[in-house]
Parts: C-alpha cells; structure tokens; sequence
C-alpha cells in the first residue's frame, strides 16, 4: 500500500519534467501490478500550499485539484486522511532529525499506512521509510513494491 510523495502529484501534470515515470506509474495501476496506492492528506495540503507559494490564484487550484480527483477516480487511487496527534508527533520526531516540515509529516503520514513511499527524494531513507524510486517505472516498479 504504497503512499505518493507530493512530486508524484506535481508530476501528474504532462509538463513536469517527470511526467513520463507518472505516467508508467499510472500504467501499472491501471494494469493491476500495483495495488492500493494511497494519496494522504499531507501531500494534498503541501500541494495546495505550494501551489498558493508559486502565486496561482484560487480558481487554478481549483482546477489543478479537479484534474488531480479525476486521476484518482480514474485509476482508483485511495484518498486516506492520516493526520492524527499520533502522526504529528511522530513528525515532530522526524523533524528533530533535521528534515523539512513537509517531509516529516509525509513520512509520519507514510509510516502509519505501511512505510513505502514513492518518490525520488532521499530523505525518507535516513526516516526509515521503505522508499521506491518514481524513475524505477521505466525499471518495472511493481518489482520494486
């Protein structure tokens, strides 16, 4: 029950420099060679965040999340709300560590589904997280899971 990093969210969008990994990713979902992968709550909300840092207004957020839902419809991603007082101080923990605010509480977040995140950053390997590289698509990712 793999969770999305946030850079897998970003690079949904056809212009995303990763987009082509994105889009095996949805390939194997669509095919059933990897199941339950979930979308918390914590990389919504640092999607949106760093959407409004970037300056989009309202309207091409909403837009942005209408195209996110339709992907997670489409190939029935799993929206899971994880955020909790255990998680959040299971962040703070992270955070000692010396990570980015957002990387704690995707790693918290991570941890309390199954502790396997997709992504390309590295940081969640020092948190303890089994992590799969996004760009092993193209390497037959499902292997990885």
């Amino acid at each position: 029950m793999p969770v999305l990093d946030t850079e897998v969210l970003f690079a949904f969008n056809p212009k995303d420099k990763h987009h082509k990994y994105a889009k095996k990713l949805l390939e194997l979902i669509r095919a059933g060679k990897i199941g339950d992968v979930h979308i918390t709550d914590v990389a919504l909300l640092e999607f949106v965040t760093v959407l409004r840092s970037k300056g989009k207004d309202v309207n091409a957020i909403c837009r942005l999340l209408r195209s996110l839902e339709a992907i997670v419809a489409r190939y029935g991603i799993v929206e899971t709300c994880t955020l909790s007082v255990e998680v959040l101080l299971k962040a703070m923990d992270f955070l000692q560590k010396g990570v980015s605010f957002f990387d704690a509480l995707m790693a918290a977040s991570a941890e309390s589904i199954d502790e396997i995140i997709i992504s390309d950053d590295a940081v969640y390997d020092k948190l303890g997280l089994r992590r799969v590289a996004l760009k092993a698509a193209d390497e037959k990712l499902e292997e990885c899971l």
